[in-house]
């Protein structure tokens, strides 16, 4: 068997696809590619999964199984023979005798089957080579505790005769070797999210989303860190290189597994495309919001933990109704960012808007605002990055176009109310409020404000901190640096049936203990509880009303939303 049959399953009883080597390794991961690539066609059982694979009808009731988190690195076995049994974890394998040193993935198969078959045959041959050894009645069951009563004799049977030969002492047992190298884990763009969004100096790499950056390592690291060891963040935040660029030089010089970031929808976009997908790098993107990101092609290797803006339009809308305006202006950043969101909220307000668009690059919005302030509209909607809000509300003070505003979510900062008191103050806007209802309010928040003393109301600081513990837990989860074990891994930590833990210092160290453990976990993120579709996107979640009032921001209610329809 130069590459054994190998079918896995994170739980026996439920499958969701199957992972199998003849020759060289080939991966099918997830049940809709199974159905596409005619592996199943219905939801089976394990039997019938194992039937179909081979592309033989076995006459196995219960097929051995041999399951590996990663096909690489094996760290242990699990088989059934009538009823099921699992044997989970590296020390157990040790201590039940299945293994005894470092093995390929075929001697393992062979170890757990009780003999060693021919490396000259195929796949199919060894299965049925085991078919034939169950049917004759031989077969391997989990192996019990030693103990020092005597194995009783059948009294028809004769006693061995003693040899003068003593037996060979027992093997002794090795752990599965993980990585040999440390997870390294890069960040692209943090520091600029907080630059843009919260006004900190770039070089200071002191803002709210790169604290929550450094500060969800640290969890980890007190946990145990991955693979046993400590991972390593590096960062790219500058002005002068793109995301891509930042990308590959995390990738080139500092040899990092997976990205959190970058933080504009456009570089999500070029990073994937140029970078993450030829080469295989999953990353989770805090920041990015654009609708049109969930329907890029990925090969599943994007996720984000913001939900998308068609929530945040929805929300916009709803406040607008709620306020009783049927009569808006709105400005909003010319790119795709920006006319997405201006996109849905028209979609979703049933009044009359005046929508204008502001490119970038221009100095000055004076005439943009003055075509806008003529449509006497109830208030004024603002779509834009901090820089351009800056420069809009520039305007609006010094030729008096409105006193009422609709902000959203990157507008939530008070440094941006610091600059215009008098003229924002009273001014409502719509935010991801999952950080409010989840189970990790509040663990996640003490331990902020255990290292840095306050918790600033900053945008994707929470998204940031779930995009690395996700990242790191599916690192561990995978056993694995292989981006696409990751990448699959991702879709297994944050959903049911695992045990729930919350994202904070306490709730990562029970995770990374479940796992090791060899048990499934579903994650809750701070921001959102991370349920990803098959697309990696967030699909329900809360968002929430808040306000500017008397130099502070005010939580006023929140709500649930779902896009999934």
């Amino acid at each position: 068997m130069a590459a054994p049959f190998i079918l896995r399953a994170r739980n026996l009883a439920t499958v969701s696809c199957t992972v199998y080597t003849f020759g060289s390794r080939t991966q099918i991961s997830g049940s809709h590619l199974c159905k596409n690539r005619g592996l199943i066609s219905e939801e089976r059982t394990m039997t019938n999964l194992f039937d179909t694979a081979l592309g033989v009808v076995l006459p196995m009731a219960a097929p051995f199984i041999l399951r590996a988190r990663n096909l690489a690195t094996v760290s242990c076995t699990v088989y059934t023979f009538g009823s099921r049994t699992q044997i989970s974890g590296s020390h157990l394998c040790k201590n039940r005798g299945l293994i005894s040193e470092e093995r390929t993935m075929t001697n393992l198969f062979d170890t757990a089957l009780g003999v060693v078959a021919s490396r000259g045959g195929s796949a199919l041959g060894a299965a049925l080579l085991a078919v034939s050894l169950l049917a004759a009645g031989i077969a391997c069951s989990t192996p019990s505790a030693p103990s020092d009563t005597p194995t009783p004799v059948p009294p028809d049977t004769p006693k061995p005769v003693p040899s003068n030969t003593p037996p060979p002492p027992p093997p002794l047992a090795a752990t599965p070797e993980p990585p040999r190298e440390p997870f390294r884990l890069g960040f692209i763009d943090i520091g600029l999210m907080d630059h843009f969004f919260s006004g900190v100096d770039l070089e200071s790499r002191d803002g709210p989303a790169t604290r929550s950056a450094l500060l969800a390592v640290e969890h980890v690291n007190a946990a145990g860190g991955v693979f046993g060891r400590p991972v390593e963040p590096h960062f790219r935040d500058t002005l002068e290189e793109t995301a891509v660029e930042h990308a590959i030089r995390l990738i080139e010089d500092e040899g990092v597994h997976a990205f959190v970031g970058p933080g504009s929808s456009e570089d999500v976009v070029a990073v994937s495309e140029a970078v993450a997908v030829p080469r295989h790098i999953p990353f989770i993107a805090p920041g990015s919001t654009a609708p049109f990101v969930s329907d890029i092609s990925d090969d599943g290797f994007i996720f984000r933990t913001s939900i998308s803006d068609e929530a945040q339009g929805f929300a916009l809308a709803r406040l607008a109704r709620d306020e009783g305006y049927d009569r808006l202006a709105l400005v909003h950043r010319y790119d795709a960012w920006g006319n997405a969101l201006a996109d849905a909220f028209i979609d979703h307000f049933d009044g009359e808007v005046t929508k204008v668009a502001l490119h970038p690059d221009k100095d000055s919005y004076a005439e943009e605002l003055h075509e806008v302030s003529a449509s006497s509209a109830h208030a004024l909607v603002i779509l834009t990055f901090h820089d351009g809000t800056l420069a809009v509300m520039d305007e609006v003070v010094e030729f008096g176009h409105f006193d009422t505003f609709l902000l959203y979510n990157d507008h939530r900062s008070l440094n941006l109310l610091e600059a215009y008191p008098d003229a924002l103050d009273g001014a409502k806007g719509v935010a991801p409020a999952g950080q409010h209802i989840t189970e990790a309010e509040g663990h996640w928040e003490a331990d902020y404000a255990a290292k840095h003393g306050t918790v600033p109301h900053a945008p994707f600081m929470r998204e940031t901190y779930d995009a690395a513990i996700a990242l790191m837990l599916a690192a561990e989860y995978a056993g694995s640096t292989d981006g696409e074990a990751i990448r699959d891994a991702l879709s297994v930590i944050a959903r049911p049936p695992g045990k729930r833990f919350p994202a904070s210092s306490a709730g990562v160290v029970g995770a990374l203990q479940a796992i090791r453990n060899g048990e499934d976990i579903d994650l809750d993120g701070e921001a959102t509880d991370l349920d990803w579709d098959d697309r990696g996107e967030i699909i329900h979640g809360h968002m929430g009303i808040w306000q500017f009032n008397n130099g502070a921001i005010e939580d006023i209610r929140y709500f649930d939303v779902d896009i999934s329809e």
